[in-house]
């Protein structure tokens, strides 16, 4: 699996959301169906920006979660 840091990670989501009005525009969504996507998104670039902010107190309460899998 590709690691991606979580600083791209938001990144892409924010491209992604300067590009949800315009899909409506092209008919290619609806506009419920866009709505609810851009509300997922935003959720998401939430919790990106809180673990991004929070990173340093995770890493150091649970070092085990950014340990490398061994055998892969």
């Amino acid at each position: 699996m590709k690691r991606v840091s979580l600083n791209q990670q938001i990144e892409e989501i924010d491209r992604e959301l300067a590009v949800r009005g315009r899909l409506t525009r092209w008919g290619s969504m609806t506009e419920s169906q866009c709505a609810f996507c851009t509300q997922r998104l935003e959720a998401a670039g939430r919790s990106l920006r809180w673990l991004k902010a929070n990173e340093r107190l995770i890493r150091a309460r649970c070092p085990e979660l950014f340990a490398r899998a061994r055998g892969c």
